[in-house]
């Protein structure tokens, strides 16, 4: 009777102890888990990356934008033609002396 307890409580121990299938199972599970990770962190870096560089190419555009309004506002007060006037004729009295 003894020996009959004994191999039953053996094999209740070997049915509750992980077997390799079970170690490389969670493995698996918990692979697939830290890849789904890595792929959304991966996602969130390349939309982030994204944002940024159409945030600077906004930024570009606005910095030409300004450099217009402000050459167009200078050809509508005549600065611009009285600075090309003034530089040419400063050339021409430089060369003139």
């Amino acid at each position: 009777d003894s020996s009959i307890d004994t191999n039953m409580q053996e094999a209740q121990e070997a049915d509750t102890e992980p077997t390799e299938a079970d170690f490389n199972a969670e493995n698996t599970e918990s692979s697939i888990k830290d890849n789904e990770t890595d792929m959304q962190t991966l996602k969130q870096f390349n939309e982030y990356k994204e944002f940024m560089e159409l945030t600077d190419k906004i930024e570009n555009v606005n910095h030409i934008i300004k450099q217009l309004q402000n050459y167009l506002t200078r050809l509508e007060n005549g600065e611009y033609y009285k600075k090309e006037i003034k530089e040419r004729t400063d050339e021409l009295n430089f060369r003139k002396k």
